[in-house]
């Protein structure tokens, strides 16, 4: 991604600061600043292109500016989306120092704008993104039904290969409350689920390099077993040509029926604590994972200075 990331140098730049936040959790189980939030009379409110209300409200009040800084500043802060965006700032700080070496103390450029939001709150979600892979034979799905087998209970469903019925199947799966993980695998025609049954075994097949805090999540064991393994997909720095990402049963359905992909698997969402876990053992999330929402619109707030 790093022609993205120096087209946004360029951006940031010409505009001279952050012209969009990045989305940065902290934990606040008592909901403490969620509730002063929530007290607070929006200055502007309207809707987005999704049907969703939008309050924006300006915070002037000292007793909630030292509230954030005393539950914010003593806490490691997760980024939930932004990376490169918060790497770009960073190449920005540098490239202004660069340009006033004589200048002192904190200076503009020496900030970013974030977007908080409380671990805890139960607004805060991971949505789940899919999987469609191109270049799979008949033969090799044989032969990954056969291995998957040997992990898990495979339930071939009645439903036909449609946009609602492989939206229903996903919701099935992210809501999934039960103990054993739940996937979804879909071909051309036919839809299954599969139901962990044996998760010592699978876990048997991950080689010693993968950490502990993700070896339980079901996106590492498809990148890492069914992509290396059974399917002979590397993943890469970025998608490769085999590879979609998705996030709709629509999109699924046609890459399946129109855009040359074989098979698609269905992911329920990764946990916000599978990924403080993980982040709090230096561990990197396995690429698209962590879609977290909810996310403010671009341009909302910006941060530019002079």
């Amino acid at each position: 991604f790093s022609e993205h990331k120096a087209d946004r140098l360029k951006l940031y730049s010409e505009v001279r600061g952050t012209p969009e936040a990045i989305f940065v959790l902290y934990s606040d189980p008592k909901g403490e600043l969620g509730e002063m939030f929530n007290d607070l009379s929006p200055d502007v409110t309207f809707p987005d292109f999704h049907g969703h209300e939008n309050d924006v409200a300006l915070v002037s009040d000292p007793k909630i500016m030292e509230a954030i800084k005393r539950i914010v500043s003593p806490q490691k802060l997760l980024i939930a989306d932004g990376h490169h965006r918060y790497e770009t700032g960073q190449n920005y700080q540098a490239q202004c120092k660069a340009a006033n070496p004589d200048a002192e103390g904190p200076q503009p450029y020496d900030y970013i704008l974030v977007y908080f939001a409380a671990l805890e709150d139960p607004g805060v979600e991971i949505l789940p993104t899919h999987r469609m892979v191109k270049g799979v034979s008949e033969e090799e799905i044989e032969k990954f039904l056969k291995h998957a087998g040997d992990f898990f209970d495979i339930e071939e469903s009645d439903e036909d290969v449609s946009a609602e019925s492989i939206h229903d199947k996903a919701i099935e799966i992210h809501q999934d409350e039960s103990d054993a993980e739940v996937m979804g695998f879909v071909t051309r025609d036919k839809i299954y689920t599969l139901k962990l049954r044996d998760k010592e075994k699978l876990q048997s097949l991950l080689s010693p390099d993968v950490e502990d805090s993700i070896r339980d999540l079901p996106v590492v064991w498809l990148h890492r077993i069914f992509f290396d393994q059974l399917l002979g997909v590397t993943l890469e720095e970025g998608a490769p040509d085999r590879i979609a990402y998705v996030r709709t049963g629509s999109e699924i359905q046609a890459g399946l029926s129109r855009l040359g992909y074989d098979v698609a698997f269905i992911l329920r969402g990764t946990h916000p604590d599978e990924v403080k876990t993980a982040a709090q053992a230096g561990v990197r999330m396995p690429q698209k994972s962590t879609d977290f929402y909810p996310k403010i619109l671009s341009g909302l707030a910006a941060y530019l200075h002079p």
